[in-house]
């Protein structure tokens, strides 16, 4: 009787313990295992995934900064060169050679125009006061200007023009840090060159065409008919002008 109620105390005890108890240490380190690798997974996939974008992004700034750093060492290497040609013997001797002859030009040609200002009533200024030259001075030269526009108003304005356009060149090139020994004086010629042949003239012909378009037909005379000329001007002449003068120096520099 008491080998049967400790053989069925046995039994129970057997199915109240529960059966991962008898299993192998191996077997329940894996079975752990399986477990963790369930409930960790997708973290597991997360941080493979924010790892992988975390060294593409890396990659990507690595790349950017390589090829930043690459041209502004490129850009430090020819300001440098620039500069090794300029502090070089040759270019010193050079660029005084052409400074002498920028400048030379240039006084010649401002101490011409004053002479020629200035000179213009030498044969009756005699006996005037520097009140009288200061006022007439002027005066006769723009007189002088105006006769000469109205004898020969094509080849005036063409002068006219070359002279703005090479100031206007010269201006250009010194405000684009150019020093006066390098300055251009092919480009400058140029701008002369587009002057003389193209704005002058072409500029004496629409400017007639625009006056007898409004005097003679529709008969704008009035203070306020400077509004409509300004309009036509820059809706058609500006554009005309601008191509014409591209395409002049396109030729002269042989450009296709």
């Amino acid at each position: 009787m008491k080998g049967a109620l400790w053989s069925s105390c046995f039994i129970l005890l057997l199915l109240a313990v529960p059966s991962c108890a008898f299993h192998s240490p191996h077997d329940r380190i894996a079975s752990t295992s399986s477990r963790y690798n369930l409930h960790c997974q997708p973290f597991t996939k997360l941080h493979s995934s924010t790892s992988d974008a975390t060294t593409d992004t890396v990659a990507d700034a690595e790349t950017e900064d390589s090829t930043a750093n690459k041209e502004a060492l490129g850009n430090l290497e020819m300001t440098l060169q620039k500069r090794l040609v300029r502090l070089s013997p040759n270019n010193w001797v050079e660029n005084d050679f052409s400074e002498f002859v920028n400048l030379g030009v240039l006084s010649l040609i401002c101490l011409a125009v004053l002479a020629k200002v200035s000179l213009v009533n030498q044969d009756i200024t005699r006996g005037w006061t520097a009140a009288e030259i200061s006022v007439r001075v002027p005066l006769d030269n723009w007189n002088d200007y105006i006769k000469v526009l109205s004898e020969s108003p094509i080849e005036t304005k063409a002068v006219t023009s070359a002279t703005v356009y090479t100031i206007g060149d010269i201006i250009a090139q010194q405000t684009e840090g150019t020093k006066i020994g390098e300055l251009d004086r092919l480009r400058t010629l140029r701008s002369l060159l587009a002057g003389f042949i193209g704005h002058g003239p072409m500029s004496h012909i629409w400017y007639n065409f625009s006056e007898n378009i409004f005097e003679s037909y529709l008969h704008w005379t009035a203070w306020w008919s400077f509004f409509p000329k300004v309009v036509l001007d820059q809706a058609m002449w500006s554009p005309l002008w601008n191509n014409t003068y591209i395409i002049l120096l396109g030729l002269m520099k042989r450009e296709s």
